[in-house]
């Protein structure tokens, strides 16, 4: 799938060793919340980025050729006028990638050995990702969406409209129409009026509009079966009814999104749906959490930073919890698979807290 694609591309970013790294965080927010102070605070992050690195041993120029393409954004309205609620920027000599986030992070700026990954950890889960299914009478989407954003998943192309005997009953099912059953009488009145276009076929039309569905639905559990990710549905009430009747897909929230979504951009459903999810995977990582539990004390689950440091040097680490904005700083030493910990920052000190993440998710997948 196009998630696989996603994850490899983060995988790029982390095994960068081009150092310095500059890594940047910033919220970016819409037109109705301030829509200037993006681009205000990315100018006041590049400030901050300018001192780090001139802390460094790149020479001036160097420095100026790695925050160039940086401060070209503050003056780049595609990069603003975006949904997404925040930015993550990564930078160095041989590699630039910029993410849109699906929330708002704590502005920061990082410059060390590697890119400082630690605030996009609760994103980075195998399960932080959703289906949305968006379903109207005259077309449909499958959309897969992450926390960098959304694609479209392709479909089978029968799907990619209903058919037409259905749109077009569909488009006249509010328009009744009706002749008179018989002459007019002596007061100029008409007889008994008889309305057709909607009686006698909807017995037919109904037929017509559950079989499609269940093709939706049979295509979507083939493509999503081996998945646990939650699916939301866009789609007015009446389709809504008619698809949650058919639907064998287990994972389908019963949250949805209800309307018709025809004219709606992708990107704008995806941040419509990210908070009807939030809460189907919070739980999934409450049982996670239990899991841990479960099983420390058997070998297969430790709270020892030096365990924890050794597995994730030797590839065995499969889940990772952190507290919340936990800093402990120090030095790994991946060929000893050795840590010293330091209770205040010292030079050449770095987050091993990012680090040990960094190199358990790059290791992991």
């Amino acid at each position: 799938m196009q998630q696989s694609r996603y994850y490899q591309e983060i995988k790029t970013v982390l095994s960068s060793e081009d150092a310095p790294c500059l890594s940047l965080y910033l919220p970016t927010p819409s037109k109705g919340q301030g829509y200037y102070l993006g681009p205000r605070l990315l100018k006041r992050l590049l400030h901050e980025a300018r001192e780090r690195l001139a802390q460094t041993q790149l020479s001036v120029a160097e420095q100026r050729s790695l925050l160039a393409p940086i401060e070209a954004l503050p003056t780049e309205p595609s990069l603003w006028n975006t949904v997404s609620p925040g930015l993550a920027v990564f930078r160095s000599a041989t590699l630039y990638r910029i993410y849109h986030l699906s929330y708002a992070p704590r502005p920061q700026v990082v410059v060390g050995a590697h890119f400082f990954i630690k605030p996009l950890l609760p994103l980075l889960s195998h399960n932080e990702h959703f289906y949305l299914l968006v379903l109207s009478r005259k077309h449909m989407r499958l959309l897969v969406c992450h926390p960098f954003g959304q694609q479209e998943v392709p479909l089978p192309e029968s799907l990619a409209s209903p058919p037409g005997s259905w749109r077009e009953r569909w488009s006249r099912v509010h328009a009744l129409q009706y002749h008179s059953g018989s002459p007019v009488t002596h007061h100029g009145r008409r007889g008994t009026v008889m309305y057709h276009g909607q009686g006698a076929g909807e017995p037919e039309e109904q037929a017509d509009e559950l079989r499609y569905i269940r093709q939706i639905d049979h295509a979507v559990h083939a493509l999503l079966r081996s998945q646990q990710a939650p699916l939301v549905l866009a789609a007015v009430s009446s389709l809504q009814a008619l698809y949650r009747r058919v639907n064998t897909y287990p994972f389908l929230l019963k949250e949805s999104l209800e309307g018709n979504f025809d004219e709606v951009s992708a990107a704008l459903l995806r941040q419509r749906a990210w908070p009807l999810v939030v809460s189907s995977l919070r739980q999934a990582q409450q049982k996670t959490l239990a899991r841990f539990r479960e099983r420390e004390g058997t070998g297969q689950a430790s709270a020892d930073l030096d365990e924890i440091a050794r597995a994730a040097c030797s590839g065995r680490i499969q889940l990772l919890f952190i507290a919340e904005e936990a800093t402990i700083w120090g030095r790994l030493d991946p060929v000893t698979q050795t840590i010293n910990v330091h209770a205040e920052a010292r030079p050449g000190d770095e987050d091993l807290v990012d680090q040990l993440s960094e190199i358990g998710y790059t290791k992991q997948r």
